[in-house]
């Protein structure tokens, strides 16, 4: 409908909304001074109607936001449990690995003073 920029929209919007109340002022069966009552009513009701609508966005924002937070921090400490488990797999992986290669030094030294003694 409007394609170049919002804030142009949003200005076209209230523009045919002011023209289109000037309109309905001319235009109005009743008299002039109750006819403004209603406006004055009508407009009230509507900003306060756009201020609650308001805070429940903002309201419904800020628990969006606690939720994303809160995942995030999830993900942060599942990604450091992660982490240590595999680091301490690595840890005994080492361990083993030495374990192995000391086992293999010793048989070797085995062999070597066999073939010392021969």
């Amino acid at each position: 409908m409007c394609n170049s920029s919002f804030g142009k929209c949003v200005f076209s919007f209230f523009i045919g909304g002011l023209t289109g109340a000037a309109l309905a002022i001319l235009y109005a069966p009743d008299e002039g001074s109750k006819t403004r009552e209603n406006i004055k009513k009508y407009s009230k009701q509507k900003s306060e109607d756009i201020i609650k609508k308001r805070d429940e966005i903002v309201e419904n924002i800020k628990n969006l936001s606690g939720k994303l937070s809160e995942y995030a921090q999830n993900l942060i400490n599942d990604g450091k449990e992660m982490v240590s488990s595999q680091k301490e797999k690595l840890k005994n992986l080492i361990e083993e690995t030495k374990n192995e290669i000391k086992k293999e030094k010793e048989k070797l030294q085995e062999i070597e003073e066999q073939e010392d003694l021969a």
